[in-house]
């Protein structure tokens, strides 16, 4: 284009977006900066990648491009299998411009020499190599790229070089005497740096190859000097005349200063091709195995679409081969050695592995950049897995710097992954990896508490159980390389701790197994006061979760930290509960666990004296217990005893008590082998089994059940079968020794299981009459009195104690009028809320909005809200927070923090009160309740979880997950100082947690195990008595408390009796309903609320499906009434209680039929229209009592409309 063009340059008259407007299917994204003056290089946007445009403006007089153009299309051609080149894809000349369009790439070498990780020399020699070979090929085909530095080699994430910006229409000859061509077509950067070949400045007529080898000379000079440029302009032109020699004294390696030296020689003659180059430092700079690591990456050099999983498939395959040509030797073995050698996840199929006494390779960092590379876009779970393999297999040949820099980020990156197996994965190549470190470099030694715990929360938080039990597993490791690197890391310290304390709280039994199996570091680098108050304190209710493997795993870890423990924890805690443990359990399994765990601590000394003797006086029997592993534990128990004991001690004491239970005298009590020797052998199994059967069948013994060795009838019956099975009259003293234990075993309750279950039910169930001697519902009342009779429960109203006091003659029952009927939402309402003020009210239903109503309005007949909003989509729940901030609850899962904002007028009236949206918070799922205490937001999940929501601390959240067997939350219910929360489920299960140590305290079922639709505190002020509408197959409304799962008062209604009764054993027996549940298509909804308590007028409001408002006055039961739902031809009902030992029943019943009265059809047609505007036309969802001078009564229901009684 000639040099001419730099004194005509135009400035461009229109911004450089309106140029690349005139390509058409390019999108202008950002001005790159580079070229300015010749060129102007922006990047551009063509539909799912991006390209790198050069624009050249032309001059007012114009420019003819025509040659140019063709010699670059020639030069496209040339290049196109060029692996290590990217040409120009589009090449365009218009009126007002030229453009040549390549592929963008990120990083050029300039900016990689200087970004994170740095290059190793191994790296920088492989660019080298893949320079070189792509001079060799175009040079081959007879063309040059005339501007080669380090702006213009690009690199992949991989390490493969690519040179670009091929540039034949610059000029080739430069003034000496003028740099101002030089700065406008070479110094892009304006760095003033020069990669041009002398011979270029003063007559050149073309370009050479040997022009391209100089530039690229100073471009790897560059690189091994870690981006100091070789020559400045004026650097050059002093090198011209001999009057400079650049110094590579910083280049360790000998053949790389040979290379540069020859690459940059003053004389074009003296400079040799590249493919000389090649041939001649093959060996030598260029190791022999850089020719199969290109062959192996030539496939992957393009951009073919799933190249990711190819590319992971194909190292995957050649693995062995790889690493044979870096000659690191590698052994085969198979996949369990290598699991069990390495101790984390390998599925190489050909488990070739590195000898661990093998030196470093750093090669392996070529492969390693080409796996990291591609990692994260592959298309597939198992081509993740495979790529996790490949960097464990290679990271056997890398320094712990190369560990922490190049492999860490990639496997913590995998802990994200939505794909369990990924995270477990991840987590045990972690571990490995860590291990692997030697020390920490200046730049990680933050990485612990800044990085590696902060992203590990992932996994600690993972919703599959399995993740969790993994990271239990890893977490004892990563902990003790966090010591071991860096132990003055405060806020990995920190993080530990709370970790820890997320795990010990694990709900679930894998992950709590997980954690006691490699807990006992842990315990030992937190220290003494630390374990037993974080870890100790919270292992220990572990005893209440009946799992055998469980509790095997406790016993394990506690012989294993007793020495941190120290005897008076050991003694005060641990070891009664193991004690309890040997004979609760029927699993063998349990039982050998606990004694091995006893012969642990015993044989470390860790029990004093008067303890162990009790010890061994309980575990003696089980020497001829017909387990071998049982009894192989109890005899390892004594012998490591006898280790502590002097020879007094064994003969005066030991020697009496294990003495009957020896058929020869033992040679040495402290050996495990003289004991089993003496002892007698053991009984029989098919014996032990047939005593099990006896012990738990039999139902008129006298063996069993009483502690006497005398035999019923039943019991030689039993004897006889024993004989058919072996058993002698002399081996009577086995069954006499193991007694106890299979008493025990085979009857954990002495009671028997039936008879405690039909006494509990009665005693729940039992009859009094409480006040009035009107009959309760027929059905109902037969049911409950027939088996009360039964036992004698039942007694008469006329007895003393037994009434209750009688109303006051001018009491008269609760009444309420309606004053407002509003068509209030299209939808059903889902939520009514109103704050402690009572002077407003909230509703929000499926059609998405939250209406505001204030009471003072409705009262005088206005039917319209004060404010509304739309969300948008269903509200499905919300709470005040104060009287003017609320939050609500969409289907989305989104809570939305609202204000109610009443600015004043210029009147200083208030204004129009508006809704302001102050923020929103994700949840995983919608909230199914909300409720807000002293700065800390309770959301009951619809996932099952409860979320408690610290808004003072930056929203920090704590999660609590119900058992998903209990079902779906439905509501739930909060004491007044807010230490527990009793939650609902759709299986009419309640669920009382424990607030402040957030656990799950305890879990009852309810009547009929029906779902529970609404829970309030019961108005007589008990702080455990809970009001639980549903539960039951029908309208029963009953009241319990939860701390003792007893029920304490039931509300029947009329329409109770209409439907079967269920069995009455059906109230306390959970685990078998739970077995069987089904969901019940009809299912009764009941809805409750509270009157505020008055004197001793205690009052609960309950609607529901049967779409009828009652007032249930418990003070006072003839006084309760029916404030909506009745009909003017139906008499209102009448309302008596009984009272049994422990429940009062509160009946409903139908009044005696009135004679009706004469009335004109036009009186008839107006009472019918009172009632259907009096009456809900669909479930009543919601209601509330709002607590203002006289109480006001607020109902809304499923067809959307709000109903206000005063």
């Amino acid at each position: 284009m000639g040099s001419a063009l730099s004194t005509v340059a135009p400035r461009p008259t229109v911004p450089i977006d309106a140029y690349i407007a005139e390509l058409g299917d390019l999108t202008y994204t950002v001005d790159l900066g580079q070229g300015g003056r010749f060129l102007k290089s922006v990047r551009a946007a063509h539909r799912d990648s991006e390209t790198v445009v050069k624009v050249l403006i032309k001059p007012p007089a114009g420019l003819d491009l025509a040659e140019t153009k063709q010699r670059l299309t020639d030069l496209k051609q040339a290049l196109k299998d060029n692996l290590n080149a990217i040409s120009y894809s589009r090449i365009v000349e218009t009126d007002r411009a030229g453009y040549l369009v390549r592929q963008y790439i990120k990083h050029n070498l300039y900016d990689r020499i200087s970004n994170r990780p740095f290059l190793e020399p191994i790296e920088k020699k492989w660019l080298v190599l893949q320079l070189l070979i792509c001079l060799k090929n175009v040079h081959a085909r007879n063309f040059c790229h005339g501007d080669i530095k380090s702006e213009n080699v690009l690199v992949t994430s991989w390490k493969w070089l690519y040179l670009v910006d091929w540039a034949p229409y610059k000029p080739v000859s430069l003034p000496e005497n003028d740099s101002a061509q030089f700065l406008y077509f070479f110094d892009t950067s304006q760095r003033r740096s020069c990669y041009v070949a002398p011979e270029r400045f003063g007559g050149a007529e073309r370009l050479t190859p040997a022009m391209d080898i100089y530039s690229a000379g100073c471009v790897i000079a560059e690189l091994f000097c870690d981006g100091k440029p070789l020559f400045t302009l004026a650097d050059l032109f002093k090198y011209r005349r001999k009057e400079y020699m650049p110094s590579l004294d910083s280049i360790e390696d000998d053949n790389v200063r040979s290379l540069i030296y020859s690459m940059i020689s003053l004389d074009p003659a003296d400079r040799h091709s590249a493919d000389h180059y090649l041939q001649e430092y093959r060996g030598t700079l260029f190791p022999e195995y850089f020719d199969y690591f290109y062959k192996l990456m030539e496939p992957f050099s393009g951009s073919a679409e799933n190249e990711s999983d190819l590319v992971v498939q194909a190292v995957y395959d050649a693995f062995p081969t790889i690493l044979q040509s870096m000659d690191i030797a590698v052994e085969k073995q198979s996949h369990k050695e290598l699991l069990e050698a390495k101790g984390y996840r390998v599925s190489l199929h050909e488990c070739w592995v590195p000898k661990p006494a093998k030196s470093q390779q750093p090669a392996a960092l070529i492969i390693l950049s080409l796996i990291c590379s591609v990692m994260k876009s592959t298309s597939t779970a198992s081509k993740r897995l495979m790529s996790i393999d490949l960097i464990m297999g290679l990271s056997h040949a890398l320094s712990s710097e190369a560990l922490l820099d190049r492999c860490l980020p990639y496997i913590v990156s995998m802990l994200s992954s939505k794909d369990s197996v990924i995270q477990m994965t991840s987590l045990q190549a972690l571990t490995h990896l860590l291990i692997m470190v030697d020390q920490l470099t200046p730049l990680n030694q933050q990485l612990f508490g800044e990085y590696l715990f902060p992203q590990l929360r992932a996994v600690l938080t993972s919703s599959d159980a399995k993740v969790r039990a993994v990271y239990a597993e890893c977490l004892p490791c990563i902990v003790e390389r966090a010591i071991a690197l860096n132990s003055e890391d405060v806020a990995s310290h920190a993080q530990i701790e709370d970790h820890i304390r997320v795990l010990v709280v694990e709900k679930d039994t894998l992950v709590r197994r997980a954690f006691l199996d490699n807990a006992s570091s842990l315990c030992v680098a937190m220290g003494r006061t630390k374990a037993n108050d974080i870890v100790l304190s919270h292992v220990l209710t572990y005893f209440n979760k009946k799992d055998s493997h469980l509790l095997a795993s406790i016993f394990r870890f506690i012989a294993r930290i007793g020495p941190l423990l120290g005897s008076a924890s050991l003694e005060n805690y641990a070891i009664p509960l193991i004690q309890i443990n040997l004979t609760e359990w029927r699993d063998e399994s349990v039982v050998a666990a606990a004694l091995q765990a006893l012969g642990n601590l015993a044989e470390l000394g860790l029990i004093r004296l008067r303890i162990l003797w009790e010890i061994i006086a309980s575990a003696k029997k089980f020497f001829i217990h017909p387990s071998p592993g049982i009894r192989a534990q109890a005899f390892l128990l004594v012998s490591s005893a006898a280790k502590h004991l002097s020879s007094a001690q064994i003969y005066c004491l030991l020697v009496p008590m294990i003495s009957p239970l020896m058929q020869t005298d033992v040679s040495d009590f402290k050996q495990y082998r003289s004991l089993v020797a003496a002892a007698k052998p053991p009984m029989a199994r098919a014996v032990y089994n047939l005593c099990l059967t006896w012990a738990s069948q039999a139902r008129k013994d006298t063996f069993w059940r009483r502690d006497e060795t005398t035999f019923s009838t039943e019991d030689k019956r039993w004897l006889e079968r024993l004989r058919d099975v072996g058993f002698n009259n002399e081996d009577l003293w086995q069954i006499i020794v193991l007694k106890d234990y299979i008493r025990q075993v085979a009857l954990p309750d002495y009671m028997g299981d039936e008879e405690q279950s039909l006494q509990e039910a009665l005693r729940k169930v039992s009859l009094q009459t409480w006040s009035g001697d009107e009959k309760a519902t027929p059905e109902l009342e037969k049911y409950l009195i027939a088996h009360a009779r039964d036992k004698g429960t039942t007694t008469d109203a006329t007895e003393p104690g037994n009434s209750s006091p009688t109303p006051q003659s001018n009491a008269q029952p609760f009444s309420a009028t309606l004053v407002t009927s509003i068509k209030a939402h299209r939808g059903c309402i889902n939520c009514l809320a109103y704050p402690e003020s009572n002077e407003v009210f909230v509703t929000g239903a499926d059609d998405g909005i939250v209406k505001l109503w204030e009471v003072a309005s409705l009262r005088k007949g206005s039917s319209r809200p004060s404010v509304t909003f739309d969300f948008g989509s269903q509200v499905k729940s919300l709470a005040f927070l104060t009287d003017t901030e609320f939050v609500v609850s969409t289907s989305d899962g989104m809570l939305h923090f609202m204000e109610c904002l009443t600015p004043e007028s210029e009147s200083k009236k208030p204004g129009k009160t508006t809704f302001s949206l102050v923020r929103v918070l994700e949840l995983p799922d919608h909230a199914i309740a909300i409720h807000y205490h002293r700065k800390v937001l309770y959301v009951l999940g619809a996932d099952s979880h409860i979320y408690l929501i610290d808004l003072a601390d930056n929203d920090h959240m704590t999660d609590l997950e119900c058992p998903v067997e209990f079902g779906i939350p439905t509501c739930w219910v909060f004491d007044p100082q807010h230490q527990w929360v009793a939650v609902g489920s759709t299986h009419g299960v309640v669920s009382l947690w424990d607030l402040r140590f957030q656990l799950l305290v305890q879990s009852f079922g309810v009547g009929d195990l029906a779902p529970i639709t609404s829970m309030v505190l019961h108005p007589s002020g008990t702080p455990t008595w809970v009001f639980i509408g549903g539960g039951f197959a029908r309208s029963l409304i009953s009241a319990w408390d939860v701390h003792t799962a007893e029920c304490r008062e039931l509300l029947v209604p009329l329409t109770a009796g209409e439907l079967p009764l269920p069995p009455l054993e059906s109230i306390t027996d959970l685990a078998n309903r739970l077995a069987i549940w089904t969901v019940s298509e009809d299912v009764v909804y009941t809805v409750l609320s509270t009157f505020p308590q008055s004197g001793k007028d205690q009052r609960i409001i309950t609607a529901g499906s049967d779409r009828i408002i009652r007032d249930w006055n418990l003070s006072a039961p003839n006084l309760s009434s029916i404030i909506s739902g009745f009909t003017y031809s139906r008499p209102l009902p009448a309302y008596s209680g009984r009272i049994g030992s422990d429940v009062k029943f509160l009946f409903e019943r139908q009044s005696a039929q009135k004679k009706p009265e004469k009335q004109s059809r036009i009186t008839a047609i107006s009472k019918e229209e009172a009632d259907i505007g009096r009456n809900h036309r669909g479930t009543i969802t919601n209601i509330g009592v709002l607590h203002t001078q006289r109480a006001i009564i607020v109902s809304a229901d499923e067809v959307g409309y709000v109903k206000v009684y005063v």
